[in-house]
């Protein structure tokens, strides 16, 4: 098959759906997904991330960077 017929014809032809459907994935994991929101509720674990508070740049330099992303007007002469 390669690239003379689109992806979704070979998928056909290998699984018989056109359609990539990851229910098979999610029932197998499943018991590991329960397990691990048990866990991390027990320990108190936090998914994810904090928001930063670290300032990567000053007020000034913010202002400048707005100034440079706006256009300048078109004066007709």
């Amino acid at each position: 098959m390669g690239s003379s017929k689109p992806w979704p014809d070979a998928m056909e032809a290998l699984t018989g759906q056109r359609a990539m459907k990851a229910d098979g994935l999610l029932e197998y994991f499943r018991p590991l997904h329960e397990w691990l929101q048990a866990e991390n509720q027990r320990t108190g674990e936090y998914i994810g991330w904090e928001p930063s508070k670290m300032q990567y740049c000053t007020e000034e330099q913010l202002a400048a960077l707005d100034a440079k992303a706006k256009p300048e007007p078109v004066h007709e002469s």
